[in-house]
C-alpha cells in the first residue's frame, strides 16, 4: 500500500506490504468471480505462473464459483445439425452479418452462461451479466482475463448481443484478429425471426402460412448448399433477412407453428422456393432469371398483387447519373460518342426486359444485361425488369411494374389470395408447378 506522498505503508508489525503479490491475488480473485470457467480450453492468460494457478485453485475451493449447482440443469448447446429436445427440425447456423469481424462484441444475459468448446465436449460457465469478447493471438478473450484457444458456443437465459436478443446458442469464432458470431438455433425458431421482416404480421393468416412454408423450404435448400464452413445461412438478403427474437410477432409465430415442419417438394425432394415482393401482373420463369431448368418456378399471370405499393412505379434519373454508373459496364470507348438513345431490348416470354440497349451518335448499339443495370443503378431504384425505358432530354425514364426478380411466390399476390379466402395449398400451387406440401419425413435430414 502507498501513501499519498509515495512512501510505503507498513502494517502493525512494521513489515511492508508486497504490493505486486497483493495485486496478483486481487486479479486472480476477480478472474475467478467475474469470468469463472469449469474446464476445457478456457484458461487464464497467466496460467504459466504456478503461484497464480495455486491461488486460483484455493479460491475455487473456497468460493465454489466454478462448480455448477446441482439444482440447475446443464444447458449444453446441441451439436450443429441435430434436433434440439422439445423442438422440431434441424439446427441451422446463421451468420450474423452485423457481428462479423468485430473487434469487440458485448454479450448480456439474465443467467450464468454455459460455454462449450465448438471443437470438443468440454463445458464450463461464465457468470450472469455483461461479457465483453475480444480476440487476441488467434483466440477469444473474455472480459480481458480468460482466453480460449478456438471457437466456443455459449447459451444463457435472455441472452443478447449488444441488446439484441437471440434464441438458441451463440457461436463465437476468432477470425483474422476479430470476432464473428454465428447463431445456432432450431429451424422453426429461426423462421420466427424471419417472417416479420419478409411480410407484414397484419396480413391474412393463409398468406402468412404460405410465406412460412416458402421460407422454411428455402432455408432447407440453402442449408444443403452451405457455402461457409462455419454457417449455413446469413441474416441478410443473401439468404433471408433475420432479426432474431427482437423482431418476433405473435401473428407470424402462429403461422410458423401452424405449418411446423411443412415443406414444398417436387419428385419427393424440396425445391428452391424463390419469392419476391410484387410480380406486377405476371411472375417470371426461374429458368429465365436464374438459369438452369427450375421447373417448379413457372411464369403465371397474377392479378392478386394490385394492392401492393410497388405494383406500378416510375423513376426518372439524370442522364449523367446513368452514364456515370453504367459506363464501366459498356464496351470501352462506346461513350466517346454522345449517347442519343436508350431502349428496352430483348425480352423474356414473361414480358420482362432481358437487355437494355444503348445507342450512341455513331448509331452503334450496345446491349447490357438488365440485371446489371438494376444492380448498378440500385435494386430499389429500378425496381424490376418489368419496365419500359426511354431517354427524354436529360432524363432517363423507367416506368415499370412490380418489385423484385419476379420468380416464385409473389408476396403481395399471396396476400391478395389470402384475403379472397384461398388456402395455403391453393396459394402455393398457384405459384409453383407440380409441387406437394408435406411434412419433413421422420429420420430424413433435408
Amino acid at each position: 500500500m502507498v501513501n499519498e506522498n509515495g512512501s510505503v505503508k507498513k502494517n502493525r508489525r512494521g513489515h511492508e506490504f508486497p504490493a505486486v503479490a497483493a495485486w496478483l491475488v486481487v486479479k486472480a480473485a476477480c478472474l475467478l468471480l467475474a469470468t469463472a470457467f469449469l474446464s476445457g480450453p478456457l484458461t487464464a492468460q497467466s496460467d504459466s505462473d504456478e503461484l497464480q494457478r495455486r491461488i486460483r485453485e484455493q479460491l475455487r475451493a473456497g468460493s465454489g464459483a466454478t462448480t455448477p449447482s446441482r439444482a440447475e440443469p446443464s444447458r449444453r448447446p446441441p451439436e450443429p445439425g441435430k434436433v434440439t429436445p422439445g423442438t422440431s427440425g434441424p439446427v441451422v447456423r446463421v451468420l450474423l452479418d452485423r457481428y462479423r469481424g468485430k473487434k469487440m462484441v458485448t454479450l448480456t444475459a439474465a443467467s450464468s452462461w454455459t460455454v462449450r468448446a465448438l471443437s470438443g465436449t468440454a463445458t464450463g460457465s461464465l457468470p450472469a451479466g455483461t461479457v465483453i469478447v475480444t480476440c487476441a493471438d488467434g483466440g477469444l478473450v473474455f472480459n480481458g482475463m480468460v482466453r480460449t484457444a478456438g471457437a466456443v458456443v455459449m447459451v444463457a437465459t435472455d441472452q443478447a448481443i449488444e441488446r439484441r436478443p437471440y434464441r438458441g446458442q451463440l457461436a463465437l469464432h476468432p477470425e483474422g484478429g476479430a470476432v464473428t458470431v454465428v447463431n445456432h438455433l432450431p429451424l422453426e425458431d429461426y423462421l420466427c425471426g424471419v417472417l416479420p421482416l419478409e411480410v407484414s404480421p397484419a396480413w391474412a393468416p393463409e398468406a402468412l402460412k404460405s410465406m412460412a412454408v416458402v421460407a422454411r423450404t428455402y432455408a432447407v435448400m440453402q442449408r444443403q448448399k452451405a457455402r461457409l464452413p462455419i454457417a449455413d445461412l446469413d441474416d441478410t438478403v443473401n439468404s433471408q433477412v433475420y432479426g432474431g427474437r427482437w423482431v418476433e410477432h405473435p401473428a407470424t409465430t402462429i403461422a410458423v407453428r401452424a405449418t411446423a415442419g411443412m415443406v414444398l417438394v417436387r419428385d419427393d425432394e424440396p425445391i428452391w422456393t424463390f419469392f419476391h415482393s410484387t410480380c406486377g401482373g405476371r411472375t417470371a420463369s426461374g429458368a429465365d432469371v436464374f438459369g438452369g431448368t427450375s421447373p417448379a418456378c413457372k411464369s403465371v399471370a397474377c392479378d392478386w398483387c394490385k394492392a401492393g405499393r410497388h405494383f406500378a412505379w416510375e423513376t426518372n434519373l439524370p442522364r449523367a447519373t446513368v452514364i456515370a454508373k453504367l459506363t464501366p459496364q459498356l464496351p470501352k470507348g462506346f461513350l466517346d460518342q454522345p449517347l442519343i438513345a436508350v431502349e428496352a431490348g430483348r425480352k423474356w416470354n414473361c414480358g420482362r426486359v432481358a437487355e437494355m440497349i444503348f445507342v450512341n451518335a455513331a448509331q452503334v448499339r450496345a446491349p447490357l444485361d438488365m440485371r446489371i443495370v438494376r444492380r448498378e443503378l440500385g435494386w430499389d431504384v429500378v425496381k424490376s425488369q418489368f419496365v419500359r425505358i426511354e431517354l427524354a432530354g436529360e432524363q432517363v425514364n423507367f416506368k415499370g411494374n412490380g418489385h423484385g426478380h419476379g420468380v416464385g411466390l409473389c408476396q403481395w399476390g399471396a396476400q391478395g389470395q389470402g384475403l379472397a379466402g384461398r388456402t395455403v395449398q391453393e396459394i402455393l400451387s398457384f405459384y409453383y408447378n407440380a409441387v406437394q406440401l408435406r411434412p419433413a419425413r421422420p429420420g430424413k435430414e433435408w
